[in-house]
Formats: C-alpha cells, sequence, structure tokens
C-alpha cells in the first residue's frame, strides 16, 4: 500500500482479507537502492552520504555537504551559503529525461516501474490496431480478465520516439490510458485517442510546438516497462504534405511514367480541393501497382507503393488506414 491516507488500514486490511481487488498503478517510478549509481535522475555518483554533516547550529559551521548537490536540505560546505533549496540544485541537468525517461534512456532497471500495480485478477491483451489520423492517432484493442475474481486494470499506450528525432526525445512517453472493470474471463474492446501533442517537440527557434514525423513504436501494455503489444505506425501528414512521401516513393518505379503521372494527378486534385477525384485517381493508381505487382513492381516495392497511397487516401479522408 503506497500513499494511503487516513483510511490506511482500513483499506489494506480490506486488500489482504481479500475484501476488494487492488487496482490503482503507480504515477512515479521506484528506484533500486541496491543498484550501482546513478539509480534515479538526481542521484549524483560523486556524492558520499556518509561524508554529510549537519551542524547543529543555525550558521552551518562545520558543515560538510558530502559533495552532494542535489540533495535539497543538505547546508553547502560553504557556510556562508546556507542549506541547499531547489534554487541551488540544478534540475536541469538530465533534461526532458525525468522519472520513467531517465531510466530508459539510460537502461536502469528500477525497482518499481511508472504504471506498476498489482491485482487478485490477470489479464491478457490482445487485437492491437492503430488507425493514424491526420497529426494524431487512435489505438484500439482488447484487454481480458483470464483471472477468477472480478478487477480493474488500467491499459497504457506509449509512443516512441522517431527514428532520426529531430531533438533529444524520451525512448517512449505515456500518451494515453483508461481504467476497465472486468469480471472473470470477460473481454472488453479499448479505444484510446492518442492527441497530436504526443508527436510533437517545442521548438526553441520557432517558439512552437511541432511534429516529429516518422513511424513511431506504439506499445500498450501494464507499466513502462510491462508492454504486452507493440507495432509501429506514423500519424498522417496533411494531404498536400502526405502526398509528396507518394510521390517520392514512387520515382522511377513501374513501367513508363504511368504511376508517375498518376500520383502527380492525386497532387493536382488535392491542390484544387477536388477530395473525390483525388479518391478515384488513387483507385487507379492502386489497381495499377496491384496489376504490375510480380511483373514489373517487386511485392515489396508494391507494398510501400500500397502503404503510401493508402495514407493519402486516410488524410482526404476517403478511408481510413489501420
Amino acid at each position: 500500500m503506497w500513499y494511503p491516507g487516513v483510511a490506511g488500514g482500513v483499506a489494506t486490511a480490506d486488500v489482504l482479507v481479500g475484501n476488494v481487488t487492488p487496482g490503482g498503478k503507480l504515477p512515479i517510478t521506484f528506484p533500486d537502492g541496491s543498484a550501482a549509481r546513478s539509480r534515479f535522475p538526481t542521484d549524483d555518483p560523486g556524492c558520499n552520504p556518509a561524508a554529510i554533516i549537519i551542524p547543529n547550529n543555525s550558521t552551518g559551521t562545520g558543515a560538510n555537504d558530502g559533495n552532494c548537490p542535489l540533495y535539497p536540505g543538505v547546508f553547502m560546505s560553504n557556510p556562508a551559503q546556507g542549506q541547499h533549496t531547489y534554487r541551488t540544485v540544478h534540475m536541469e541537468a538530465n533534461g526532458i529525461f525525468q522519472g520513467y525517461r531517465w531510466y530508459d534512456v539510460h537502461g536502469k532497471a528500477p525497482l518499481f516501474t511508472f504504471g506498476h500495480g498489482l491485482s487478485y485478477a490477470r489479464f491478457t491483451y490482445s487485437n492491437l490496431t492503430v488507425n493514424p489520423r491526420v497529426r494524431a492517432m487512435t489505438v484500439s484493442f482488447s484487454v481480458t480478465n483470464s483471472g477468477s475474481v472480478k478487477g480493474d486494470e488500467v491499459p497504457q499506450v506509449y509512443v516512441g520516439s522517431p527514428g532520426s528525432p529531430p531533438v533529444p526525445m524520451a525512448v517512449r512517453a505515456l500518451a494515453g490510458f483508461e481504467r476497465v472493470s472486468l469480471h472473470p474471463r470477460q473481454t472488453k474492446h479499448v479505444t484510446i485517442r492518442v492527441a497530436p501533442r504526443s508527436f510533437q517537440f517545442w521548438s526553441v527557434a520557432d517558439h512552437a510546438w511541432r511534429t516529429a514525423w516518422g513511424d513511431r513504436e506504439i506499445a500498450v501494455g501494464a507499466s513502462s516497462r510491462d508492454l504486452r503489444l507493440t507495432t509501429t505506425d506514423a500519424p498522417l501528414k496533411p494531404a498536400a504534405e502526405e502526398v509528396l512521401d507518394l510521390l517520392a516513393t514512387v520515382q522511377g518505379v513501374g513501367p513508363g511514367n504511368s504511376l508517375n503521372a498518376k500520383a502527380k494527378a492525386v497532387q493536382a486534385a488535392i491542390a484544387a480541393g477536388r477530395t473525390a477525384d483525388a479518391g478515384a485517381q488513387l483507385v487507379a493508381f492502386e489497381h495499377e501497382v496491384s496489376a504490375q505487382t510480380g511483373k514489373k513492381i517487386s511485392a515489396s516495392t508494391a507494398a510501400a507503393l500500397q502503404r503510401e497511397a493508402g495514407r493519402v487516401s486516410a488524410a482526404i479522408g476517403c478511408r481510413v488506414t489501420e
């Protein structure tokens, strides 16, 4: 039981005797105190806690901070400077890599992970699908209570960084979660919308949020380290930008310039706002790719072309790709 409050005794007793099934999840990461330093984001490898001397006076005379500048409340070794506070502690040393993000980027194993929780029930995950949207995404999956008692689960969705991130980005970042209550053998289908901000970074140069485009690992699980389902996909760009990726993919592919001409026709229709025409041109493009697969177009190239065509279709609202 963690952070139980004034009713912690009763709550703990109810859990121990089985009156209720625990269903909480940790909003923080617990460090492993037995591990070699560094053990957590503000753990200074040069710190020697045994050398810390906290003087029995108000002036700081005789103080020794043990080279532990990351611990507020400890007198600085120069008594004239007083105690360390959150103003003197350098909290920006790790940048965005705080909490579970620090453990992930440094490959450290915590004692208890972010999002961790126990239950008398057992939960299995299945049927992961992702639906890219313009600058966003929806993630759907099934959660089944495979245990023998009723319980609550909190499935979590994490988004990984692109292959070549424009700025330092988390290995994976929490993008959404939802609590579900399940009876034994019951299954619920869960859909979580991943908002545009989950794919963005703050541009210091532009003073604005910008999308980091590219494929991302989408992971679903019971905690930041207990990931049960994974796939890879990318949020859609606006149609006028998405069609540029189609044009880049089609260069030098297929019989003559037929596919390139069809892709340019799609681009022209999008630029003119003729959505229905763009959709019809995309259907013709996909049909030609299918007809030439195994003849003048390899299967892998055809798959890449069909994927890009499908993304353009989704961006203009003709259909949603999965």
